[in-house]
């Protein structure tokens, strides 16, 4: 009776809501305060409660009666068990599987205002490299897997002339009583994401080919990557292949006693191309590496940017872009203390104009993986940092043609860790491409972060958006001529067009939501009965707790302090593992109101390695 008289109340009051909807008014939800034929006109007993948006002048009324509760939608009008669902800010995307692991390594506008990333779907320690186009409202066009026996990683995308898609990366071969066999490999795609052609390259005199960080398309439509080799002192690697894929000429670049490493590359005004990446002579000297090429790879010069003049606090490049009046702009992470993240800019023949760098306070790092010219002359750089209370944090950092710092930014998926890979400008909007935990396990899924042109996220709250407190400082760094040059090497080679497997994975895009508000704070505990002190080496001690009552338990909060991947703090609500976390974790809040239980379960388990003060407990439980 109660069900009827509520769908009754609620279909009786649908018309009229309609109509006040139509005019955009909002109007009162009980009877006491209705007026001038306004108002919803209920069986007795019946408390009205409703949510409305303005945005497209939306409504959800509730009817609640003896505990019992229907709804209505302006859409739908049709009443439902329940309460209306609340409206939730969506603060990033993200897309996955429950089974894998997906990173993006690299984000791209596309000629049509949208943008296309890949980078690396991981599965039971074996790699597909993965594609993925976006229309220009952010919405997931297509998506397509490449990947064949062994590990294949996606590094690096460029939309090509004929506004296909070609992307660079690595294929390891496991290969039995030899090891990993590395090539370097290079996929062409259509506007669809079909595949046209994929090859491989390797060094004939070693059997292996390069780490590729970084691919281009120049003027003439051929194909420059760039990486480093993967064998004995490394090298610089930079191949070019013609628009079909036909190899051209493959220069490798050695520099004596030191390792050199190439991680990005930039098309340069004068046709030609410069990198960046490190070069290392272990335990004596390092920095970060620039270097600038013509046309046909020549080395035009080579620089060596440190920080200070001790070995340990070096530098290394992650990211480079030339500006407009033919300089350079680098970022990367130098070591000085905590490793911290470092902008500089070198003008057109190499010469160092200024440097920068962050690290947000002591005990926190940051590493700079990507920057890019805006709109207004300056330069955005994205990356992560690390001591914020959880693992990692993605960043984004904005600075004036000057180096000023304008503002700063951190983005952490709740109580999970993100990573930021590479960064565009989308009209005047950023977005941030990387990956984020998504529970309380090693899931991890790609996402795509935006902020505003003033680095804000609308309705974002603190437990994902992060202003942190840094102090921009003038780095005392020179960029001098790298002593020795570098030296050529032409290896021998072996081009292939290796068999893949090429799938269109049914992925979807979720929402990263805004939580919900969390409920008043039930119980708090006399850290007695579910706390558990440190119990020894290979020990798993445990308590339990019941909600008096019969009552629902909707969430609660955890801390411990465990030896990281070690020793672990876990939670069991009604004998499901809910949480299970090692490390330092301070008062997090773990909703189950979608699966409410009554009775919880915690559990603190060691390994052999003895430790000292380490323990854990639930703080707090909510519950109706």
């Amino acid at each position: 009776a109660i069900d009827g008289a509520l769908q009754s109340d609620l279909k009786g009051a649908s018309t009229v809501l309609e109509l006040d909807k139509a005019n955009g008014d909002l109007y009162p939800t009980t009877k006491e305060n209705a007026n001038d034929g306004k108002g919803l006109k209920s069986s007795d007993g019946t408390t009205l409660d409703y949510a409305y948006s303005s945005g497209d002048n939306s409504y959800c009324l509730t009817a609640t009666k003896e505990g019992r509760s229907y709804y209505i939608n302006s859409e739908e009008r049709v009443p439902v068990q329940g309460s209306c669902p609340v409206n939730k800010k969506i603060l990033a995307m993200a897309f996955g599987k429950s089974d894998s692991y997906e990173e993006i390594n690299k984000i791209i506008k596309t000629n049509d205002g949208g943008f296309a990333v890949t980078g690396t779907s991981w599965q039971s320690n074996k790699g597909d490299i993965f594609i993925a186009k976006f229309s220009s409202d952010k919405k997931l066009s297509w998506y397509k897997t490449w990947g064949r026996e062994g590990s294949d990683e996606g590094w690096a995308i460029v939309q090509t002339s004929d506004n296909g898609f070609t992307i660079a990366g690595v294929a390891d071969d496991y290969i039995h009583d030899q090891g990993i066999e590395l090539k370097s490999i290079l996929i062409k795609y259509d506007i669809n994401g079909n595949l046209m052609w994929n090859k491989t390259w390797v060094d004939s005199s070693t059997s292996t080919g390069g780490n590729i960080r970084g691919l281009i398309q120049l003027s003439d439509n051929s194909y420059i990557l760039t990486g480093w080799t993967n064998y004995g002192n490394r090298k610089i690697i930079n191949l070019k292949f013609d628009l079909n894929g036909n190899f051209v000429w493959n220069k490798q670049w050695s520099k004596t006693d030191y390792d050199v490493f190439s991680t990005s590359i930039t098309k340069t005004n004068d046709g030609g191309f410069a990198i960046t990446g490190n070069a290392q002579n272990w335990g004596v000297d390092a920095g970060a590496l620039i270097s600038k090429y013509n046309a046909n790879g020549d080395l035009v010069w080579s620089k060596l940017w440190k920080v200070g003049t001790h070995y340990y606090e070096a530098g290394t490049g992650d990211g480079i872009v030339q500006t407009t009046d033919g300089s350079y702009v680098i970022t990367g992470h130098y070591y000085f203390g905590d490793q911290g993240m470092c902008i500089f800019k070198l003008d057109i023949n190499g010469n160092l104009i200024w440097s920068r760098g962050w690290s947000a306070n002591p005990g926190n790092q940051a590493i700079g993986t990507a920057v890019i010219n805006t709109n207004d002359g300056g330069y955005a750089v994205t990356g992560f940092n690390w001591g914020y209370g959880v693992d990692f944090t993605a960043f984004l950092s904005k600075y004036t043609t000057n180096g000023d710092l304008s503002w700063n930014k951190a983005w952490q998926n709740g109580n999970f860790e993100a990573n930021g890979s590479d960064v565009i400008q989308l009209n005047n909007d950023y977005i941030i491409a990387g990956d984020a935990g998504m529970d309380y396990s090693d899931n991890y899924d790609a996402v795509l972060i935006a902020y505003s042109s003033n680095g804000l996220i609308d309705g974002c709250p603190s437990e994902y958006c992060i202003n942190p407190a840094t102090t921009n400082i003038n780095l005392d760094a020179n960029a001098i001529m790298a002593s020795n040059g570098l030296d050529l090497i032409t290896p021998s080679y072996t081009i292939n067009s290796p068999t893949s497997t090429v799938a269109a994975t049914d992925m979807k895009l979720s929402s990263i939501d805004a939580p919900e508000p969390q409920p008043p704070l039930t119980v708090i505990f006399s850290n007695q009965e579910l706390y558990i002190a440190y119990p020894g080496e290979n020990q798993n001690t445990c308590k339990e707790w019941t909600a008096p009552d019969g009552k629902k338990i909707k969430g609660f909060k955890p801390s411990h302090e465990t030896e990281t991947w070690s020793d672990y703090f876990t939670v069991y609500l009604d004998g499901v593992m809910i949480y299970n976390m090692s490390g330092n974790r301070d008062d997090i809040y773990i909703d189950t109101s979608k699966t409410p239980g009554t009775t919880l379960k915690a559990c603190l388990s060691t390994d052999s390695s003895s430790q000292w003060g380490y323990g854990g407990q639930v703080t707090g439980v909510f519950y109706n």
